[in-house]
């Protein structure tokens, strides 16, 4: 329930912590970073979350969400983004169907990977349901009837370039580089992302 939520939403055994591992990927011409291209138009992202399981137990899977607005995690309302933000993408990444009581132990590597059928991007984000305060700022989550969606589902596909990453398990964050093309088969979508994002637990 609380993984098709953060679908709605917009949405390491392989690192020390505080590490950086890097290879020779590059930035995708013509997408400006953090932000996604759809055709001809630009959505800016420039928030982002490294999301896991809520525990105790993590699946060995993960996803990054990025968006033009905050993300949160609340136990009683999951993960919900500012209700100020228009655009959204989620990738989820998975592994393998091992489990760990550990989410520092699921590998999140550089080199690139196949995203899940479920993973999607909300843009003209204009409405959001079941909205609430935290930390002084309303969250929500986006009404995908009057959104615009892409959505890989069965018939799509989109892989997920990780060019550098850095975690920091103990303070929650984390530095990364990267790039990601998803399509519906018809549509494509391409972005890039380099900054911090925070780790959040709960889909």
């Amino acid at each position: 329930m609380m993984h098709k939520m953060i679908c709605l939403v917009f949405f390491s055994t392989a690192l020390l912590l505080g590490t950086a591992c890097e290879d020779d990927g590059g930035p995708q011409q013509g997408v400006p970073y953090n932000s996604f291209d759809i055709g001809a138009q630009n959505y800016d992202t420039y928030s982002g979350a490294l999301l896991f399981d809520k525990g105790p137990v993590f699946s060995d899977r993960y996803a990054f969400a990025f968006q033009n607005g905050d993300i949160a995690y609340t136990t009683a309302n999951g993960i919900t983004i500012e209700t100020s933000s228009t655009n959204a993408i989620v990738l989820f990444v998975e592994n393998s169907t091992a489990v760990f009581n550990d989410c520092a132990d699921i590998s999140i590597t550089t080199g690139t990977f196949s995203v899940t059928d479920d993973s999607r991007a909300l843009y003209d984000i204009f409405q959001y349901n079941n909205t609430h305060n935290y930390g002084g700022l309303t969250y929500g989550t986006p009404d995908e009837p009057t959104s615009n969606r892409l959505e890989v589902n069965s018939s799509g596909s989109g892989s997920l370039t990780i060019n550098s990453i850095s975690i920091d398990y103990a303070r929650g964050e984390v530095q990364v580089d990267l790039i990601y093309t998803i399509t519906d088969g018809t549509v494509t979508l391409t972005g890039q992302f380099d900054g911090r994002v925070d780790i959040l637990k709960g889909f």
